[in-house]
């Protein structure tokens, strides 16, 4: 779970700063945190500290462009929980009790 939605997202943010640095035009980074960043959940501990992480990485990416004068803004969004069939079959088996949490 931190491989892919944290060591990802900092490496893509890294690279993507490296690559944007060169042109003087100003350019965005948008990476995609989780509402579950910022409201932890019983069931998804792994889940929700990866993208707590992105959340934080994010406001640290924007403060060093900030810092080093650079043309790049760097935001996150958080959106909510999209039910797809992964999620579905998670939803499914969960005791009720569990979901109303």
């Amino acid at each position: 779970m931190i491989s892919i939605n944290l060591d990802g997202t900092f490496l893509g943010t890294k690279y993507a700063i490296g690559t944007m640095k060169a042109p003087s035009e100003p350019g965005s980074i948008f990476n995609i945190s989780s509402k579950s960043s910022m409201v932890g959940q019983p069931t998804t501990a792994a889940y929700c500290a990866s993208k707590g992480g992105v959340t934080s990485l994010t406001k640290a990416a924007a403060m060093y462009c900030a810092h080093e004068k650079l043309p790049i803004r760097v935001n996150s969004v958080h959106p909510g929980t999209c039910v797809t069939p992964l999620v579905k079959t998670y939803y499914d088996s969960q005791p009720p009790e569990v979901l109303q949490a």
